[in-house]
């Protein structure tokens, strides 16, 4: 790369050239010496082991990995905080990190879950970058320092200067709530905007680098800067190979095999799915999820094209590729999801006003919204849209996330899945979701996946293997406790195993069954209790199971039990929480104030534990 195109860099223009000349000049062994030697001085002769060039650009390192040590400390540094789920918010604010430290403004990275909210009464400039989960919920490890936030009335911020990146998913209704909340409070306590709030999409790459770029230098008036500003890539202790592979730069897993886990009869469609990640470097944890990019029906592709009378062959340009329109749809855009700001793209364009009024309306809109996709769109609300124009107000195809279900320690050279294949009837036509069809029926065995491990720090087995487990997973949801307990096995862990899982019918829905009494027999699951709701006339849930044991749970928790619970987020998971407050409340002999403080104790310890989606 040259110096002079980077926007980051804090060089003279002679400064510049001269560092291109000498690394023209050497070997890649001895950049890599040299970075090191370079490293060594900065940190007092302490030599840091790394591959990353001081010259590469932001692009060219694993943010995740960055420490920004400057050689003077100050108490006006620029905090930089993030609360993640998956990791984007901390990735953002690594990068965040790196080109406040091109600018010399002295800075650190906190994340929200190490930090208290009252504090901030002491803080001068931040930024903080935050994702929403779901239906306007903060990602749980920033959840205390949201609610604390959220509902402080004391605290006096006059001397505060801040700046917020909200990251979201468009397809829900609630789109970066936790973010725009937070920019809100921020602003009514007192504290000043550096610039207004971003909102970012499941695409955010780009436009969070935009935004930090131009906003950044905000600071360098109100940050003293340092003397000088070293990007340091920590040493790892896993394999650098994992580092190869990522959402960017995905790897190409062979799909080994695919197993259908429901019975005959059964209303549903659940696959075990195994991908190899043989020489791959990938390294996973109990608890992670496996991004999977996935490629859209031909068949709703050709009725898109066809409906709008385009040609399958007009050339676009997609990632400064050029591609047909037809291999696009298939690749690269969301079609089978509608969501409110795609309709609003549309709306602009066709200026239809039932569309408008329909957009200006929440509950019709989310109405309409609800299982209908872009072919539903088009004919409800028929238009002239060049190409160009339509490929413009769809938003890009995300990958999707899929909770591993097996241990490394037990499967060395693949990951397995947990894939339930989603489909519909509406408007007299079949739906089906996109990814979880392109695994279950699109991609062939021996066929190849594009995939990467999308790190979950906050659903982990404890460090200590004598604790006790409580795993509550309906349906799919079960998957990362099929990890668990292989995991739990492969190390010859100690701690009491117990897991609750639930489905329509006991013949032909229970999950990895022979697995289940596998370990039950051999004495890794100590205790199985399993809900069939449509085996008998009332509906009987995981929820009503816990209730039965009501006291064993608690005695379990009192001895320090660290409760999973995995699955629907809008329905089950709060039901399942409310159960377990209510059996605090009664097995405890608590008053409501009581078992609130102590069930808020647990989340704070970190001993409730939630994927949920």
């Amino acid at each position: 790369m040259n110096l002079k195109e980077s926007n980051f860099s804090p060089l003279s223009s002679i400064q510049q050239e001269l560092i291109e000349q000498l690394i023209a000049s050497l070997s890649e062994y001895q950049l890599l010496w040299f970075n090191g030697y370079l490293t060594g001085l900065t940190l007092g002769g302490t030599h840091i082991a790394h591959n990353v060039s001081v010259a590469d650009k932001i692009e060219s390192v694993e943010p995740s990995e960055f420490i920004v040590k400057p050689t003077a400390v100050n108490t006006s540094d620029l905090k930089i905080f993030y609360g993640t789920h998956s990791g984007n918010s901390k990735e953002i604010a690594h990068w965040a990190s790196e080109i406040a430290g091109s600018l010399n403004i002295s800075n650190k990275v906190i994340n929200l879950s190490d930090y208290n909210s009252r504090n901030l009464k002491n803080e001068k400039n931040i930024l903080i970058i935050i994702s929403t989960q779901g239906e306007g919920e903060p990602p749980l490890a920033a959840e205390i320092f949201y609610n604390n936030l959220i509902n402080s009335k004391s605290l006096q911020l006059n001397d505060l200067h801040f700046g917020v990146i909200a990251l979201g998913d468009s397809s829900y209704k609630q789109f970066c709530k936790t973010g725009v909340e937070i920019d809100k409070k921020l602003s009514e306590l007192g504290a000043k905007r550096v610039h207004e709030i971003l909102k970012c999409d499941l695409d955010f790459e780009s436009s969070a680098k935009n935004w930090l770029q131009k906003v950044l230098p905000h600071f360098s008036s109100l940050v003293p800067k340092t003397e000088q500003s070293v990007v340091v890539a920590a040493v790892q202790e896993k394999s650098n190979e994992s580092k190869i592979f990522s959402k960017r730069n995905p790897y190409s897993a062979l799909l080994l095999d695919r197993i259908n886990l429901n019975g005959k009869g059964s209303l549903k469609e659940t696959y075990h799915v195994e991908l190899s990640l043989e020489n791959s470097g990938l390294i996973y944890e109990p608890g992670d999820a496996l991004g999977v990019y996935s490629k859209n029906s031909e068949n709703l592709v050709d009725s898109i094209i066809e409906n709008l009378k385009f040609n399958a062959d007009h050339s676009v340009l997609v990632n400064n590729e050029t591609k047909t329109l037809r291999n696009a749809l298939i690749n690269h855009y969301e079609i089978t999801v509608l969501t409110p700001v795609v309709l609003e793209n549309f709306a602009k364009l066709s200026n239809n006003q039932e569309l408008i009024e329909l957009i200006g309306n929440e509950l019709l809109l989310d109405k309409y919204i609800y299982g209908r996709d872009i072919l539903d769109f088009i004919q409800d609300y028929p238009a002239i849209y060049s190409v160009e124009d339509f490929l413009t107000s769809l938003r890009k195809l995300p990958p999707r996330l899929y909770s591993i279900a097996s241990s490394q320690l037990a499967n060395p050279d693949e990951v397995h899945l947990t894939v339930s294949a989603v489909k519909y009837i509406k408007n007299n036509r079949l739906h089906e979701g996109v990814c979880s069809n392109f695994i279950s029926s699109q991609a062939e065995v021996e066929s190849n996946l594009q995939v990467f491990i999308d790190k979950n720090e906050s659903f982990r087995l404890p460090n200590d293997s004598d604790l006790p487990i409580i795993m509550i997973g309906p349906g799919t949801g079960v998957a990362p406790f099929r990890a668990f307990l292989q995991h739990r096995e492969a190390l010859g862990a100690s701690g009491k195993n117990w897991l609750f899982f639930g489905d329509q019918h006991f013949t032909t829905d229970f999950l990895y069954q022979e697995e289940w009494l596998r370990f039950k027999k051999s004495g890794l699951l100590t205790n199985l209790d399993v809900a069939f709701s449509r085996d008998q006339d009332d509906k009987v849930y995981v929820q009503h199971k816990m209730y039965q044991k009501s006291k064993e749970i608690f005695n379990w928790i009192e001895e320090g039990a660290i409760i999973y619970i995995c699955g629907d987020k809008l329905n089950m998971a709060k039901d399942v929480k409310r159960a377990l407050f209510n059996i605090i409340s009664k097995e405890g002999g608590h008053t409501d104030e009581s078992a609130s403080a102590y069930f808020d104790s647990l989340k704070k310890n970190k001993r409730i534990l939630e994927d949920v989606y």
